[in-house]
């Protein structure tokens, strides 16, 4: 039995699993200089957040350990953690038809192998929906195999095709079905043309588990093809983790300009590894290793495309938890390389605490360059919220919320004031932005001001285009 999975964090959104959801079209980048400006700016700042959350995010997914993958949500199957669920409800048509089969083996030998036992094609009058449901047996092994699938859908249902194929270990007795083990289970279901995806497919094999237990551990496969005018193309997924063993996830996908992403996190107990290869050609690795039973220590570097600025930022701290109140803190540096040679320095602190069973952290940032960050991050049940406020080089103040979703993406809002005075005297802001990043930290925004309203991009380094 799992008994020691635990929330997963965004941070495995953030390293690789932002090609659940696919990417938009990019707008047109601004063309007017002091818009640009406004752009750059509101980019440069956003980076800045959202690079510290992500940051925090996978410390805290380091300091689960590898059951964490538990909770990884993939194509058709689901997670590891409910596959207790799912096997058994799968395996339902078979069970329900076990005691009118069982005869039917008597006459069967090994070297009849596969052999069809049960058959059925039917509509559901209620949906309309028709089903067509096969078991062959293996006589030799003792395997039953289960396949339903079904078709004709309402013209509401964006779904065309639901299909299901479990791999039944029987024990050789066909009438019980206390003994009875999933070993093998394919899903795929297809979607009618108009939908964001074309089809979801997965494979699970579990562990080897006792019956009615659930397993500890298994690997998963899975696929999904997205739609006409998306601009992710194909994603797939492999999940392998094993309990006391440790555990991998890899993810890739295929994009319509010809780009690619790749990501790898691999667990042991006492050493995390993050890598990623982002479609803008930029890298990014991070090692996380467990110093003692409560406290980690952690590098991570990211190298972005040739020409971009800035050339590169290099992580470094630790983080502490406290396992008597569930409280954590964590100080990091952050050193970004410009590409004119300059390099910055930012000194980040954060104190976690729990309220009903939520996390909050708090955190401050002093920049090498005289400005400062100061934010709040609250845990939801769906989200993460974002609130703070932070100065720049300009003595700008800025006001900023943000939501962090499970995949890795992010909305963020902010509001750029004159100084903290004029906000203070009730002036409006100089301009308002809202960004939305994927979780490599591209994206695109749109900036409003008295100059009217201009959209952009930006790559993962923060830069507008």
């Amino acid at each position: 039995m799992i008994t020691k999975w635990t929330k997963l964090t965004l941070a495995v959104g953030a390293c690789f699993l932002f090609m659940l959801t696919a990417c938009s079209k990019n707008p047109s980048a601004p063309s007017a200089p002091k818009e640009q400006k406004f752009a750059e700016a509101a980019g440069q700042t956003g980076a800045e957040i959202f690079r510290s959350v992500q940051t925090l995010e996978q410390l805290q997914q380091a300091m689960q350990g590898p059951e964490a993958f538990g909770k990884v949500e993939l194509p058709a199957v689901g997670n590891l953690t409910s596959s207790k669920n799912l096997l058994a409800k799968h395996m339902q048509p078979f069970h329900l038809h076990a005691g009118e089969i069982s005869p039917r083996v008597h006459n069967l030998n090994k070297a009849n192998g596969d052999s069809l036992i049960f058959e059925r094609h039917w509509t559901d009058p209620a949906s309309g929906i028709s089903y067509h449901a096969r078991i062959t047996y293996d006589s030799a092994t003792g395997l039953a195999v289960l396949t339903v699938i079904a078709y004709d859908f309402p013209v509401t249902s964006v779904t065309s095709r639901d299909s299901a194929r479990v791999v039944v270990n029987t024990n050789f007795t066909l009438a019980d079905t206390t003994d009875d083990v999933v070993q093998r289970l394919d899903l795929r279901k297809d979607y009618r043309a108009g939908y964001r995806l074309r089809y979801e497919e997965g494979t699970l094999i579990p562990d080897a588990y006792e019956p009615g237990a659930a397993p500890n551990g298994g690997i998963i496969d899975a696929r999904k093809g997205f739609g006409a005018g998306q601009d992710t193309l194909a994603a797939s997924y492999h999940l392998e983790y094993h309990e006391g063993a440790g555990g991998n996830l890899s993810a890739s996908a295929r994009f319509e300009d010809g780009t690619n992403y790749s990501a790898n996190v691999t667990f042991t107990e006492t050493i995390v590894i993050f890598r990623a290869n982002f479609r803008d050609g930029s890298t990014e690795l991070t090692q996380v290793t467990k110093s003692n039973e409560h406290a980690f220590e952690f590098s991570k570097a990211r190298t972005f495309a040739p020409g971009a600025d800035p050339v590169s930022i290099d992580e470094e701290g630790k983080f502490v938890f406290n396992p008597g109140d569930s409280s954590a803190s964590a100080d990091f540096v952050r050193e970004t390389l410009r590409l004119n040679g300059t390099k910055e320095r930012c000194e980040l602190h954060a104190n976690e605490t729990r309220q009903n069973g939520f996390r909050r952290i708090t955190v401050s940032a002093s920049n090498s360059n005289g400005t400062n960050f100061n934010w709040t991050l609250q845990e939801g049940a769906d989200k993460n919220r974002v609130e703070g406020n932070a100065s720049n080089e300009e003595g700008q103040y800025i006001l900023f919320n943000a939501d962090f979703y499970a995949e890795g993406s992010a909305d963020l809002h902010l509001e750029v004031y004159a100084s903290k005075t004029a906000y203070d005297n009730g002036e409006k802001p100089i301009f308002v932005a809202d960004l939305h990043y994927r979780p490599d930290g591209s994206g695109s925004g749109r900036v409003t001001s008295q100059e009217g309203v201009e959209t952009f991009v930006f790559g993962a380094e923060g830069m507008a285009r």
